[in-house]
Parts: C-alpha cells; sequence; structure tokens
C-alpha cells in the first residue's frame, strides 16, 4: 500500500529538494577545477531531471485510486528515479574523490614545509650552538691572557726580577692592575 499523506509529501519532498539545491550550488561554488564543476553540471542535470519525474509525472500519479496499471506505472517512474540517483551520485563521488585528493596533496605540501622548517631550524641551532662556543671562546681568551700575563709578572717579582716589560694596556680592571704592576717595577 502507497502512502497517501500527499500533503506531507510535498512538504517532506520541497524540504529535501531546497537542500539538495543549496548543497549542489554550494558544491559548485567550492569547486575550483573545470572537471569539478562539469561533475557537479552533470549531478543537476541529473537532479532536475529526477525533480521533473517525481513533481510532474509522479505526485499527479499517487492522488489517483491505485489499479494494477497505475502500479506498473509507478514501479517504473521509481525505476527512472533510481537510475537519476545513480545518474547524481556517480559525478557527486568523482568530486568527492577530487576533493580527497587535494586535501592529500595539500597535507603533503604542508608536510614538505613544515619539515623544511624543521630542517632550518636545525641548521640554525646548531650554527648558533658553534657560534655561541666560539664567542664565549673568544670572551674566555680575552679574560684570560692578561690575566694570565699579570700570574706571570707576579710570579718573576716574587723571584725578584724587577726587568720586566709588562706590555698590556687596556682601559678595564686588568689595564688597572698592569699599571700597579709597572708602577711597582719601576
Amino acid at each position: 500500500q502507497i502512502n497517501r499523506d500527499l500533503d506531507q509529501t510535498r512538504k517532506d519532498w520541497q524540504e529535501r529538494a531546497t537542500e539538495m539545491d543549496e548543497d549542489l550550488k554550494g558544491a559548485d561554488e567550492r569547486a575550483d577545477t573545470k572537471e569539478e564543476h562539469e561533475w557537479i553540471k552533470e549531478a543537476e542535470d541529473a537532479w532536475h531531471i529526477m525533480q521533473d519525474i517525481f513533481e510532474n509525472q509522479m505526485m499527479p500519479l499517487l492522488s489517483k485510486e491505485q489499479t494494477e496499471s497505475l502500479a506498473i506505472v509507478l514501479k517504473d517512474l521509481d525505476g527512472k528515479i533510481d537510475a537519476e540517483v545513480d545518474a547524481i551520485a556517480a559525478p557527486i563521488e568523482k568530486y568527492k574523490q577530487s576533493l580527497i585528493n587535494e586535501t592529500l596533496e595539500a597535507d603533503e605540501k604542508f608536510d614538505g614545509i613544515a619539515k623544511s622548517i624543521v630542517n632550518v631550524s636545525i641548521v640554525l641551532a646548531i650554527i648558533g650552538f658553534f657560534a655561541a662556543i666560539i664567542i664565549a671562546v673568544l670572551i674566555t681568551r680575552a679574560i684570560t691572557r692578561p690575566v694570565n700575563m699579570m700570574g706571570v709578572a707576579a710570579d718573576g717579582l716574587a723571584l725578584g726580577n724587577i726587568n720586566q716589560d709588562i706590555t698590556l694596556r687596556s682601559s678595564d680592571e686588568i689595564g688597572a692592575l698592569a699599571d700597579s704592576f709597572r708602577k711597582m717595577i719601576e
């Protein structure tokens, strides 16, 4: 027995038809290749054929009294609608696969960029590490060399060697110490 609440059927159909029109319009707006636009157009064409069959052929027949010949016609129309559903699904599936492929390509591109950024970061960190070591060595030498020179001078003075030439000249604390040693030697 066919559900004969045609008012509810029309209402439900209109809601679904509006959703389908909006979905197809949104898919066409998101399509970014000629091929994707063609698939959406193909689905829209099949959708419009299905709408025509349901609204202009099937719905008027559903309001008639059911007979065996009417049941055969309705079954035939139902088969045509099913064929259009398949005609809608095929290009939509192609469109969906295209979006999946684009997403995978974008993921690969992103992963490549992220990997490059990590590699550059590692290289920069290594360069920074070695630069810090070189700077530390240079600063350490700049401090320890004059201190060692003053230590040698102090050891010489302790042994009574007052004929030393202290050549260190600087304006920092070690330079002041070198000046004091020169005064003691004189």
